[in-house]
Formats: C-alpha cells, sequence, structure tokens
C-alpha cells in the first residue's frame, strides 16, 4: 500500500495522471490494503484486563460493566440479521471503545480481535438492542423517578443551592452537532447563530445529574423555540407537573425558551430591578449544570461530538 501510494503522488507530482486517472489508481490502491491477520484468531477477554485499563478503553472498571451487562438485559450471544454472533462482553466493551473517542473500526482489531466487517455488524446490533429496549427512557417523562416526591426532592436541591425560584426541578437547554456541509439543502442544518452546519437537540436535566428527557436531532436552522414546540413536552408539563395544591413544578430555560407557569426564565429587558437582577444571577448560577451535562456526553463519549 505505501509503495502504491508513493508512486500516486509522484505520478501526480508528474502530472502523469488525470484526476480520472488518480482516483482509479487509489481505489486498486485501496484494495492491496488487508486487514492485519495477527489479530484475527485473539478472542476478547475481560477478565485479562485491570480496572485501570478498563477505565482507559471502556470508562467503566470491570465489576461496573458487568453490572451494565445486567442493566442493559444483554443475552449471553448477541445475533445480527445477518447470523453474526458475539459474547455480550465483547460487544458492550467494542460499544464503549468505539464511543469513547473518534476511531477507526481498523484500530479496533488488536483489543477485540474480529475483521472489520465484523466489528461494524456487533456495533450496530448492540446499538439497536440498547435503543429498541431504552431509547423511551428518554423520550417521555412518565417514569418512576419523576414522580412527585422525587420532583419536590429535586426542587428542594435547586433552592438550597441559592436558586430563588422554589419550584423549579429541573433545566432545559438545546445544543448543537455540527456535520460536514452537505452537498443539498445547505441552508436547512445552517445555524445563523453559530455560523456552523449542524443538528440540534434538547435535553432536560434534573439536580441528580440524570437527563430526564432528550428530543432530536432537528434541522440547525431551527429555533430553541420551535424544537420546545416540536418536542410536545409542554403538554406532559401541563398535565402532570402539579403540587396537590396546583402549584405548577417548572423548568428553567435561557430566554429563548417560551414565558409560561411550567417553564420559566430570566427577566429580560434593559431596566431590571435590583431583585430582578438577583433572580436572574441566581438562577444562572444552577442552570449552568445542564450545560455541563452535555460537555460530560462530549468528554467521556467523544465519538458522538
Amino acid at each position: 500500500m505505501a509503495e502504491a501510494e508513493e508512486l500516486l503522488y509522484l505520478a501526480a507530482a508528474c502530472e502523469e495522471l488525470d484526476e480520472l486517472e488518480c482516483a482509479v489508481v487509489a481505489v486498486e490502491a485501496a484494495k492491496e490494503s488487508v486487514e492485519p491477520t495477527d489479530y484475527k484468531d485473539r478472542r476478547f477477554d475481560l477478565t485479562q484486563l485491570s480496572n485501570t485499563e478498563c477505565c482507559n478503553y471502556f470508562r467503566f472498571n470491570k465489576a461496573d460493566i458487568y453490572r451494565l451487562e445486567e442493566a442493559l438485559r444483554l443475552p449471553a450471544r448477541l445475533v445480527s440479521p445477518t447470523r453474526v454472533t458475539a459474547d455480550r462482553t465483547a460487544a458492550l466493551c467494542l460499544l464503549l471503545r468505539r464511543l469513547m473517542y473518534p476511531n477507526r473500526l481498523n484500530d479496533l482489531l488488536p483489543l477485540l480481535g474480529r475483521s472489520v466487517s465484523e466489528l461494524s455488524i456487533i456495533f450496530n446490533c448492540i446499538l439497536d438492542h440498547i435503543h429498541d429496549n431504552f431509547g423511551h427512557l428518554l423520550g417521555n417523562l412518565h417514569q418512576p423517578w419523576l414522580s412527585l416526591e422525587k420532583l419536590n426532592t429535586f426542587a428542594q436541591a435547586v433552592a438550597n443551592k441559592g436558586a430563588l425560584h422554589q419550584n423549579c426541578w429541573g433545566f432545559i437547554d438545546g445544543t448543537t452537532m455540527a456535520i460536514s456541509k452537505p452537498k443539498q439543502h445547505q441552508k436547512v442544518v445552517f445555524s445563523g447563530h453559530k455560523r456552523i452546519h449542524c443538528l440540534k437537540f434538547q435535553g432536560i436535566m434534573t439536580p441528580n445529574g440524570l437527563f430526564a428527557h432528550m428530543f432530536g436531532p432537528m434541522e440547525g436552522r431551527r429555533h430553541d423555540a420551535a424544537m420546545f414546540h416540536e418536542s410536545g413536552i409542554m403538554t406532559t408539563l401541563e398535565e402532570t407537573m402539579n403540587r396537590p395544591d396546583s402549584t405548577p413544578l417548572c423548568l428553567y430555560g435561557d430566554p429563548a425558551y417560551p414565558l409560561r407557569p411550567h417553564e420559566m426564565k430570566p427577566f429580560m429587558g434593559a431596566r431590571l430591578t435590583r431583585e430582578q437582577e438577583e433572580f436572574n444571577k441566581d438562577m444562572s448560577s444552577v442552570r449552568i449544570s445542564v450545560e455541563w451535562g452535555f460537555g460530560k456526553i462530549s468528554n467521556l463519549f467523544a465519538f458522538v461530538d
């Protein structure tokens, strides 16, 4: 492969090949590149790794990886639609290693000992399993851990951190994921505010550091208020997020969001009273947690950023 590339660059430099011929030679050179065979007979064994290595490779220690297997209800062996099989521990570690940092499947051969095509199939298989069985947990707020008792606990925790609002149980915000400029429909995914082509997501974070809801993706040109409307989250808030005396338990967001009994935002205007400025300052200091949540995802699993 190296010799083919060297000849290709030399020919191009001498202008002996036109663009089409260079492309043909490049394709032929790529065909000569074969996967390393040293790892084909190697099988992944988590027991051979230390806890430090597990954290470095997968972001979880060994015991937590086994706990995660059970929590995700992974079968002993995953079987893809194309009949490729994998041990659940190896499949889970492949998923975690792949998401941890931008990489190529070819880079994972030494660790997991499967061909690139098999790694791709196994990765998609376990990803589909998690999405199909647990995706709904981020799609609605009707969860046991979001009971009225828990919401009151969250609201008290927010108040204890210095927030002046006593009924705020979570924070809502939008985030952008930059993408390559598409060949078509560029304006649809272009954010005039960020000046990039992107997709947008909306998340709701609670004081315990968990995302209670996630919505997206949406086109980069859409405003956060439009994303809030499209998510349909307001209907759920109005129907279920109320105390017995009908006091609304609300979310807090930035100025882009609409002002509603169940959705609060900072006071706006050039002439704010001292009390209004103090309210904005105190609520801003606790609202930053939702931005930390998005940042933590990108830091721990940079592949998705």
